[in-house]
């Protein structure tokens, strides 16, 4: 365990120099980390639009998403904070056996080609966070996005 004091500290075999004022900086008094997995549908014909997902019980600070469209092969993962979107998606509607990444959208879903839905956080609220989709040509189908909401 850190105490309040500076010094050396060894930490999985490596020793790492900790100040007093760093170990105060990294976790407040009364801090609670919080967590939550949990699961929301989106139309793709619907894009462009924005999406309110509630319920999650804080404000969350970063969201890791994992989406697909059930009886498909299109997948993408993706990591968000807000100001930093970063997804990986299935290309395969392109071109088989790929994948395309973008720095900008955190849901990347390719139905066919020519036909995309991106997403990403447009913000964080006090009881969850909004999507905020766009779309190429004319994508359809429910997609189904799971999601790890964390606040640190």
């Amino acid at each position: 365990p850190l105490s309040s004091t500076s010094g050396a500290y060894t930490l999985a075999g490596e020793t790492i120099e900790i100040y007093a004022d760093t170990v105060s900086k990294m976790l407040p008094v009364g801090f609670q980390a919080k967590a939550k997995v949990s699961t929301f549908n989106f139309s793709a014909s619907t894009a462009p639009s924005s999406v309110p997902i509630t319920g999650v019980g804080f404000k969350p600070s970063a969201i890791c998403f994992l989406a697909s469209t059930n009886g498909t092969s299109t997948m993408s993962f993706g990591v968000d904070d807000g100001s930093f979107h970063f997804g990986v998606g299935d290309d395969g509607a392109d071109v088989s056996g790929t994948y395309f990444l973008r720095n900008t959208e955190s849901i990347l879903y390719a139905q066919a080609a020519g036909a995309t839905c991106l997403g990403h956080i447009a913000s964080f609220d006090n009881d969850g966070f909004t999507v905020s989709f766009s779309k190429t040509g004319a994508p359809v189908g429910v997609i189904v996005v799971g999601y790890l909401a964390i606040r640190l």
